[in-house]
């Protein structure tokens, strides 16, 4: 016997996507006819499609089972640089003793 035979747009519906979405899956696809043919859709092969991308939560024990774990963040500089060390970032990294401002063109 013939399994059922699913066209793009009933896919679309079934999966709430476009029908241009579902053509672009990694699902297999039946062309029938010559040229650009009918395009259907195996029903067993969407659902395998499903099922090989279903996602399962982990299970863990606590109150904080489904909290995302996020990971030690290291934000700004762990040292600050000294006042004499940020003077010479500021005039380009001590370009001779040049103060800013000193009236000089360049």
């Amino acid at each position: 016997m013939i399994s059922k035979h699913l066209t793009p747009d009933e896919v679309a519906s079934l999966l709430h996507l476009s029908r241009r979405k579902v053509l672009s899956l990694d699902i297999p696809k039946v062309r029938v006819g010559d040229g650009r043919g009918k395009i259907l859709f195996n029903e067993d092969d969407v659902k395998n499609y499903l099922r090989e991308r279903t996602e399962y939560p982990v299970i863990k024990r606590g109150s904080d089972a489904n909290r995302v774990q996020k990971g030690q963040r290291q934000v700004g500089l762990q040292i600050l640089p000294s006042r004499e060390n940020l003077e010479k970032i500021r005039l380009g990294h001590g370009a001779s003793g040049q103060k800013r401002g000193s009236g000089e063109t360049h």
